[in-house]
């Protein structure tokens, strides 16, 4: 795969996600692709464990469901081979108290073709937190 495939894979992927639509960013997932959200080690509810197959259509509904996407300025991609890290800026909303944020995350890709094989996001785990408590 060259790195202007990867690209243009990438940039697919991300505007599915730009979309939140939960069956448009699937598709860029192999049918057995490791999808986890990177979180605070003292608080597992920060964080999805990695999770395969149907794992990963319920972690995109639980992810989408809960944030909507508005724009994102990646800052720094690095590519090697068949893997790639991207870090952005998002601008988002947590649709559970309908404050929009701006954070900074980043992803962690690995890829098959065009299709993910393992997906594994770092998010700002004290912002999540905050969020999460409001909306509780």
């Amino acid at each position: 795969m060259t790195e202007h495939t990867l690209t243009e894979a990438a940039k697919a992927m991300y505007t599915s996600r730009l979309a939140n639509d939960v069956a448009a960013t699937r598709a860029h997932f192999t049918q057995d692709a490791v999808l986890g959200l990177a979180g605070a080690a003292e608080d597992p509810s920060l964080s999805f464990a990695p999770d395969q197959g149907d794992g990963v259509t319920a972690i995109l509904e639980v992810l989408i469901g809960t944030w909507q996407w508005h724009t994102m300025t990646v800052h720094d991609q690095v590519i090697s081979g068949d893997k790639a890290a991207f870090r952005y800026t998002l601008d988002t909303t947590h649709i559970p108290t309908g404050e929009r944020i701006q954070t900074e995350i980043s992803d962690h890709i690995a890829w098959n073709g065009e299709k993910i094989t393992s997906f594994i996001e770092f998010v700002d785990t004290g912002m999540v937190e905050r969020l999460t408590n409001q909306s509780s």
